[in-house]
């Protein structure tokens, strides 16, 4: 997944700052929580303690970036026919903190 996204790197469709921080989060945080885990596994129940567990330590926007990357992680799964069907996801706000 991450050798596609390189590739939008050198179309310029996304950063190399965004590629770099989606490899970090994936090492630091989403694999270690997933690693031992068949794709098939992740459920709904699954990404909820995830996200609680985020929700220990970031902020609204990080966590979203978090779920945004499993969902993709996911989906490259389904895309694939690794996955059956796309697990609901639960909901996650980002607080708004208006500059000025």
């Amino acid at each position: 997944m991450m050798e596609l996204q390189q590739s939008r790197v050198v179309r310029k469709d996304i950063t190399p700052a965004a590629h770099q921080n989606d490899q970090y989060f994936l090492d630091a945080t989403i694999f270690p929580r997933f690693r031992t885990m068949d794709v098939a596994d992740v459920t709904f129940d699954e990404l909820e303690k995830f996200l609680a567990k985020l929700g220990e330590t970031l902020s609204g926007s990080s966590i979203l970036r978090h779920l945004g990357l499993v969902r993709k992680v996911l989906e490259y799964a389904h895309n694939r026919h690794l996955l059956k069907t796309m697990p609901l996801f639960p909901k996650a706000q980002k607080q708004d903190q208006p500059r000025g």
